[in-house]
This record gives structure tokens, C-alpha cells and sequence, in this order.
């Protein structure tokens, strides 16, 4: 290309070249995406009314899991006689929630199911897989035998 009808940078004053040109509009000037029509996005199962299984188990293997993690720093700190710190109490309020969401008095069930079998905690605290899994079973029974409502075997 002649130098003389080359565009010129507006940055430098040089003349460039048009390949170099659309660089310093950046790299998605004037880029028009359409699409035919109108897609539709999924509503959240929430809405819905229909529960997903597999979603509703992630939850509340989720929620054990923060729970464990949480109660585990707050056994830590007090078995060490220091005073839990706000962060820890932060996440276990936390963890509380997100197990009372999914089903009413899980949080309690698992504390006691924690209680009475301590070895859990420590497992549960690392992530594994099976012990967070027979967390699960014995507060689901702990809540069985209580008296208290079941949860939904639809839910997953």
C-alpha cells in the first residue's frame, strides 16, 4: 500500500495499514449480533413448582459440608479455650441457613447426629465424600425417629 494513501493513526499520525486500522476502535466495533427470535430462558426450579432432585441434593450435601466446616472451627477454637471470632459464627449462621432452606430443622438433626457421633465432625471437615454422605443418612433417620416432618423423597 502507498504510504501517502494509507489511512493515518489517529494515536500516532503515521500512516497504517487497514488491516492494523480497526485495532484502535477495538476489536468488537461495530459488531451486531441478532438472532431470528426471541429465546426463551428457563424459569428457576423455584418458580416452577417442579423440584429437581439432583439440584436439592447438591444443596444439601452443600450445606453439610459448610455446616461441618463450620462447626469444626468453632470445636477447634474452643477446644484451644479461645474465644470463637466473628468470621467463624458468621459462616456457621450461615451454613444454618442454607441447611433450614432445604428442609425445616435439618441444621438441628445434623448438630445432633454430630453430637452423638464426633468422628464426623472430622471427616466431614475434609470433604469426604462418604462421611458427608452418612451424615446425611443418620439425620435423615435422627429426623425420622424425632417425630418431625420427613422430607419430600422427591426432593432427590
Amino acid at each position: 500500500m502507498n504510504p501517502t494513501t494509507a489511512p493515518m493513526c489517529p494515536l500516532c499520525g503515521r500512516p497504517s495499514s487497514t488491516a492494523i486500522m480497526p485495532l484502535w476502535r477495538g476489536m468488537f466495533a461495530g459488531l451486531k449480533l441478532r438472532h431470528g427470535g426471541e429465546m426463551p430462558r428457563p424459569l428457576p426450579w423455584s418458580l416452577t413448582g417442579v423440584s429437581d432432585p439432583e439440584a436439592s441434593r447438591r444443596r444439601v450435601m452443600y450445606g453439610l459440608r459448610s455446616y461441618v466446616r463450620a462447626r469444626s472451627d468453632v470445636a477447634r477454637m474452643e477446644v484451644a479455650d479461645l474465644s470463637v471470632l466473628p468470621h467463624q459464627e458468621i459462616a456457621l449462621a450461615h451454613a444454618v441457613e442454607l441447611l433450614e432452606q432445604e428442609w425445616d430443622g435439618l441444621a438441628m438433626a445434623a448438630a445432633a447426629v454430630l453430637t452423638e457421633q464426633p468422628a464426623m465432625l472430622v471427616g466431614g471437615a475434609s470433604g469426604e465424600t462418604d462421611v458427608l454422605m452418612a451424615l446425611l443418612a443418620a439425620t435423615e433417620a435422627h429426623r425420622d425417629q424425632s417425630g418431625r416432618r420427613t422430607h419430600d423423597p422427591n426432593r432427590y
